[in-house]
């Protein structure tokens, strides 16, 4: 199990957002090609805290539910916070757009559940 460490909470729109981050156990030459990487060098520099090796997560929330996420991984940078504040190199804004995407989505998909499972239902009060 993955602990993720908060790097931002905010409001958009009606949506409750938070970023956040975590450490990556996938194994570098999963991830990076040894012919164009040296492999053995970059995990000394993550063992020594050099680089930082993580997760990226962007999760959506509508009244304390998730809605929509996005989880990328695999990133490598000096400096997690700093990869943050500069946006994971345009991934961060991808990461967000997938994850209101998804939100809008799934509440859209909610109400016409809702709706179907519900039809005699207005505001909490059944009708026959």
């Amino acid at each position: 199990m993955n602990y993720f460490h908060t790097v931002q909470e905010f409001k958009q729109g009606k949506f409750d957002v938070v970023v956040s981050w975590g450490h990556e156990d996938t194994p570098l030459d999963m991830l990076f090609d040894d012919t164009c990487y040296d492999i053995q060098e970059m995990a000394r520099k993550i063992d020594s805290g050099l680089l930082d090796y993580f997760m990226a997560r962007v999760q959506f929330f509508y009244h304390g539910t998730e809605t929509g996420s996005s989880i990328v991984g695999g990133f490598l940078y000096e400096d997690v916070n700093k990869a943050f504040e500069e946006g994971l190199d345009g991934s961060l804004d991808d990461m967000m757009q997938e994850a209101e995407a998804e939100s809008i989505s799934f509440l859209g998909d909610m109400m016409s559940n809702l709706k179907a499972d519900f039809p005699n239902t207005y505001h909490g009060v059944t009708y026959e």
